[in-house]
């Protein structure tokens, strides 16, 4: 059995005719488009994953801030000591992971 390289083939195609050197430059641009394409894909998805962790990040900051604004009496109201802060938070926000609404 010959096995030919596709580089063999499409040589030899344009050898005998059977492909103009027009069809395969367009060919070559075709694949090169759909290579770089998908390299773009990659990176927007990178970084679209950046920006949901920092969204994240600075979200969960924004309610510490909050929480740490209020006094001690409003906290207790809550069910909150000043010591049960970060903890709180982060069960919170493990709660929204778990359920699919934040960022992992």
């Amino acid at each position: 059995m010959d096995q030919k390289s596709d580089y063999e083939k499409l040589q030899a195609d344009l050898r005998s005719g059977r492909i103009a050197p027009y069809d395969l430059i367009y060919r070559a641009r075709v694949v090169r488009s759909q290579m770089i394409l998908r390299d773009l894909r990659a990176c927007f998805a990178s970084i679209r994953v950046y920006l949901a962790r920092r969204i994240s990040r600075l979200r969960k900051l924004q309610s510490l801030r909050e929480l740490n604004g209020y006094d001690d009496r409003l906290l207790r109201d809550i069910g909150v000591t000043r010591y049960d802060i970060n903890a709180a938070i982060r069960s919170v926000q493990r709660d929204c992971d778990d359920i699919g609404h934040g960022e992992k």
